[in-house]
């Protein structure tokens, strides 16, 4: 009987790591069903993929880290490191993907800033902590690897260890630089960002005022179709909290206009982390 409970146990905590960033809360009710990435699949148009409430970030009303720059500027920043080699020849209307952005699942409900980190630091090489040192390093506490589950699910000892966190202090913090940008990537922005082979974190705001990591890893083009006459740009992303590649559609990874109370898509788009790469 005890084994049972301690299972039953174990099932719920991880049904709820998956409805929730950090605190355990309802979810938004599904728009529309989700689809991990197929190769050859297109995406349904104007597919709505659903967004669980999440708390995995510190609600801020301004965007913390270094000074956010325009994305004038750092598309200015992309062209000079393309010209100097920093990166393949980019079309936009082909495709790309970074391969080395492997699914790692966050390992509590609050890890999704530790967790895409992670990933996209280890992209260029790098071994980095597993996730339970980040969150220690970063939050001054201990006892936060304590109590493992299995590879995908960590219940620390330490309560206070499941807290929400910033990527940008998990870069600070692992000599990582970064640009923030005070608006969402535009297509020829996205595109050069993945041909620089620079998989970036986009922080996107729920409806109940929340934040949430999401990675994006590639991008390609669908269509035109016979039911769809439009040629379709679409990202490639991957959300910490499932073990599957999605592709969004680019109007997806831009979302509702900010502070829109009754937008399509129940989120909007908070910031960009891009250029993230190794200090010299």
């Amino acid at each position: 009987m005890l084994k049972r409970t301690v299972a039953h146990s174990v099932m719920f905590l991880l049904l709820l790591m998956f409805s929730a960033c950090v605190e355990i809360d309802v979810s938004i009710p599904s728009k529309g069903p989700g689809v991990p990435r197929a190769a050859e699949t297109p995406p349904i148009p104007n597919l709505v993929h659903p967004r669980p409430l999440s708390h995995g970030m510190p609600a801020l009303s301004s965007i913390p880290g270094k000074t956010p720059i325009s994305l004038d500027a750092f598309k200015k920043m992309q062209t000079k490191r393309l010209q100097t080699g920093g990166g393949a020849a980019c079309n936009p209307d082909d495709k790309k993907s970074i391969d080395k952005v492997g699914p790692a699942l966050q390992q509590t409900a609050s890890w999704c800033w530790a967790a895409s980190s992670k990933i996209v630091m280890e992209s260029h090489n790098i071994p980095i902590d597993d996730q339970c040192n980040i969150v220690m390093k970063v939050l001054g506490e201990q006892l936060c690897c304590v109590k493992v589950i299995n590879k995908d699910l960590i219940i620390p000892e330490n309560t206070n260890c499941q807290r929400g966190g910033w990527p940008y202090k998990v870069f600070d913090m692992y000599a990582f630089d970064y640009e923030n940008v005070d608006s969402p990537l535009d297509w020829d922005a996205l595109t050069k960002e993945i041909c620089l082979n620079n998989p970036f974190i986009y922080v996107e705001k729920r409806s109940d005022g929340s934040k949430h990591t999401v990675i994006v890893k590639g991008y390609h083009n669908v269509g035109p179709t016979a039911s769809n006459p439009h040629r379709q740009k679409v990202v490639e992303v991957y959300d910490p909290q499932s073990k599957n590649f999605q592709d969004f559609t680019y109007e997806e990874f831009i979302g509702d206009p900010n502070g829109d109370p009754n937008g399509q898509y129940s989120y909007s788009h908070f910031v960009d982390y891009a250029q993230i790469r190794p200090l010299p």
